[in-house]
């Protein structure tokens, strides 16, 4: 049975030759998933209308750094 044709657009773009499998990877994990696989085009059509935000590497590990701060504070203030 041939797949269902959907109204989509198509994007060509030119990147490293692991980037695709990544990128469809990448969208598995965070639960992007058609017929069992990576959704590519459904992962980038949330980050593009701003359903899905991406933050730098380095901003995300501050901010888990202040998170466990914070945690290890508080945890500090119910010994106390």
């Amino acid at each position: 049975m041939p797949r269902k044709k959907l109204d989509r657009g198509v994007v060509n773009v030119r990147t490293a030759r692991d980037t695709p499998d990544l990128l469809k990877e990448k969208a598995k994990e965070r639960g992007f998933i058609y017929d069992g696989e990576g959704a590519t085009g459904l992962f980038l059509d949330a980050i593009a209308h701003d359903e899905y935000e991406l933050i730098p590497k380095e901003t995300w590990n501050k901010c888990l750094t202040l998170m466990r701060e914070i945690q290890y504070n508080n945890n500090r203030g119910d010994k106390e």
